[in-house]
């Protein structure tokens, strides 16, 4: 009851004020929401195709990333890692030994991509214990144990503790053949990896393979992604002479590419929502010289120059925005906080999220809020605001005092 007599004795000016700061509000907070919730998939996406997969630095033999021959190797590897972990900002280094063989089960068999890790290593850079949906990780020393793709299980009828057979070739180009039992089954997050992919200790794959102490690829972890420059340099005084060594952004151009895609889409949806709000802004201020060219007039006739005219329109319309980002913020605030700590449901057959480039989301998305996404939003709202009221401003500093004095 109160409000609405409160509304009633509000100018309609005034009204319509409110009326558009909420509607810019509501568009700030979805702006907000829009942003965490892409920030959380790509922040996913960034886990499983960077983390996980590339690391930030990589050394290779020059010839591995083109031919990817058995004998492209690193050999000292057990002492290039020691040397790389000693340096500053590096998190973790992990080496891997690469190979593809077929692996059968009781009555079938599949191709397969064998990563031949360093249990605690990997699980310091791409978190792989912690990838183990059943059983349980590799244990620190060679067994013979082999963690499989959930996927690849169940395409050759395995499950845990049964038996396959690894059949593939050696360094020499001999058969290489051996057992491995299945320990853990693993969900990575990528279809191709959770479809053909298999894990192994790296002193088991290196016997297989009959390649001691070498590796075709060491990854190497720091504090962000985004500083892996920097940690190439970092690491680069201890890699020995012709060795390639890339930042992943170097080592995967496409995988670089779509991540920068990560602030192309927060852009968009800025501008599509503020040029809807530009146009509320806009149709605001005009009313308000419309309806006060009166009281324009009089204040142009009193002595206020044109500038000062203008630039009191344009302060209103600041007021506006900074009225509607406040409101905004808030509302946002309440729309963040849900998708970080609840999340969205996007289930779908089987419990499995939505799939995106190869990437299996988690059933449930959330979000992920950056500091950058919501300076950019209230930014937006501001610079949207007086940029829509530039037009209304002109034309009340141009309007003559005598003549706006005879409008009723």
């Amino acid at each position: 009851m109160l409000f609405a007599i409160a509304w009633r004795n509000l100018g309609r000016h005034a009204r319509r004020s409110f009326i558009t700061a909420l509607a810019m509000a509501v568009g700030v907070a979805l702006c907000m929401g829009s942003i965490a919730l892409s920030d959380g998939i790509f922040q996913q996406v960034a886990h499983v195709m960077v983390d996980q997969s590339l690391g930030h630095v990589q050394v290779h033999h020059p010839d591995w990333p083109t031919r990817k021959r058995a004998e492209d190797t690193q050999p000292e590897a057990a002492a290039l890692v020691g040397a790389l972990e000693a340096r500053p900002g590096v998190v973790g280094v992990t080496g891997r030994l690469v190979t593809a063989v077929l692996i059968g089960g009781p009555s079938t068999s599949a191709g397969a991509r064998v990563l031949g890790v360093d249990p605690p290593r990997e699980a310091a850079v791409s978190g792989l214990d912690h990838l183990v949906a059943e059983g349980r990780p590799l244990g620190p020393a060679p067994a013979r144990e082999a963690l499989l793709g959930a996927e690849l299980a169940k395409s050759i009828g395995v499950g845990l503790g049964d038996e396959v057979v690894f059949v593939g070739q050696g360094a020499s180009g001999s058969i290489a053949n051996d057992l491995f039992r299945v320990v853990g089954l693993v969900r990575t997050g990528s279809t191709l990896a959770d479809r053909s992919g298999a894990w192994v200790h790296l002193g088991d794959l290196q016997a297989f393979l009959e390649l001691p102490d070498q590796v075709h690829e060491v990854l190497i972890l720091g504090n962000d992604a985004g500083d892996s420059a920097a940690l190439r340099d970092a690491v680069a005084p201890v890699v020995p002479p012709g060795r390639l060594l890339r930042t992943w952004e170097e080592a995967s151009p496409v995988t670089a590419r779509m991540m920068a895609l990560q602030d192309g889409g927060a852009l968009i949806m800025l501008a599509f929502v503020f040029s809807v709000a530009a146009l509320g802004v806009l149709n605001t201020m005009l009313m308000s010289v419309f309806e006060r060219t009166r009281e324009l007039g009089v204040l142009r006739a009193i002595g206020m120059s044109p500038g000062r005219v203008m630039r009191l329109v344009l302060a209103e319309a600041l007021l506006l925005g900074a009225l509607a980002a406040g409101l905004g913020l808030v509302l946002g605030a309440a729309v963040d906080a849900y998708l970080v700590y609840v999340g969205i449901d996007f289930s779908v057959g089987e419990g499995k999220g939505l799939s995106w480039s190869g990437i299996q989301m988690d059933p449930v998305i959330r979000g992920a809020v950056r500091w950058q996404g919501i300076a950019l939003t209230v930014g937006a709202v501001l610079g949207v605001s007086l940029l829509a009221a530039v037009w209304p401003a002109w034309r009340a500093a141009r309007l003559r005092p005598v003549d706006a004095m005879r409008q009723a």
